[in-house]
């Protein structure tokens, strides 16, 4: 049925995902499962995740959901020699992080990184839309095509929604602080969490934080008792924002759950940029932040 051509990734397991090629010559990423998932309880149509295994997840949210130009699209899905085969479209420019390390600057410039945030924030909204929250936003799994447009994937902590959920899942320096606290989450407003730190990275080239706990990340202590304006004077980043881009990471990075602004007021916000707002421009501080501004550079420096 397919023709392996070579791994695109490997895992010690024995599942993998592998580049092939069907009878017609058309291109497919396979991912091999390391064990076989016909013994999972529930069925296609059922999203309700509790007790399955990553693989069977991603299975069941491909099948489940309606295609969307930004989420990368499930081909087939089979099962040889007791391992599980899921079959997705190749994007031979791979993901947004691997892309964005070949770049001069090792970052985005901010018109293309509001370009890229566009089309992944459309693909998170279609999933909140329709009962689905990722909790696994990153660079890492988003793609890109052959018009290096983005697709959202890797579906394996996705969960059922509205839901609370109160395990710690995803990438440390993506996730959001109530998530690693372990606390009592809503998985969609989690997710915003992640799209904010995926817009800062793409515009700076480094992670806002690493961990997101005061005691373990002075940058973490730093964005709790002073925002994300402080750490961006800090690191003297002013130049790769313009206000309107860096207002808005600010509500996507809201300490306060009940605060952060939903996908939905992303999508709108992102939409509402003018052309001259996805260029930077020398950053003039807010009036609410000039007043501590110049001792708190004092202070970091």
């Amino acid at each position: 049925m397919y023709r392996v051509e070579g791994p695109i990734a490997t895992s010690a397991s024995g599942g993998g995902v592998w580049l092939c090629r069907n009878a017609k010559g058309r291109q497919s990423a396979i991912k091999r499962c390391g064990h076989s998932l016909t013994s999972s309880v529930g069925t296609d149509d059922d999203l309700d995740v509790g007790g399955q295994s990553q693989h069977d997840i991603e299975r069941r949210v491909n099948v489940t959901l309606k295609r969307h130009r930004h989420i990368l699209q499930m081909e087939d899905h089979f099962e040889v020699d007791g391992f599980h085969h899921l079959v997705f479209e190749y994007c031979p420019n791979g993901d947004l992080l691997s892309h964005m390390k070949t770049l001069p600057h090792g970052r985005f410039p901010q018109a293309q990184a509001v370009r890229y945030m566009r089309q992944v924030v459309s693909a998170v909204d279609h999933l909140h839309t329709h009962g689905i929250a990722h909790r696994d936003l990153s660079l890492e799994n988003v793609l890109l095509d052959n018009n290096r447009d983005c697709k959202v994937c890797d579906f394996g902590l996705a969960v059922a929604v509205p839901s609370v959920h109160d395990d710690a899942v995803g990438k440390l320096n993506y996730m959001a602080p109530e998530v690693y606290a372990e606390a009592e989450y809503d998985p969609r407003v989690a997710d915003v969490w992640s799209l904010g730190m995926m817009l800062f990275i793409m515009i700076t080239g480094v992670p806002l934080v690493n961990v997101p706990d005061e005691a373990s990340d002075k940058r973490f202590f730093m964005l709790t008792h002073f925002g994300v304006l402080a750490l961006v004077n800090r690191w003297k980043l002013e130049g790769l924002f313009s206000e309107p881009v860096l207002e808005l990471i600010e509500r996507m990075l809201d300490l306060d759950p009940a605060r952060r602004i939903d996908v939905r007021g992303v999508k709108k916000a992102l939409g509402k940029l003018k052309r001259g707002h996805v260029h930077p421009i020398e950053f003039r501080p807010t009036t609410r932040f000039a007043a501590f501004l110049g001792p708190l550079r004092r202070w970091l420096l």
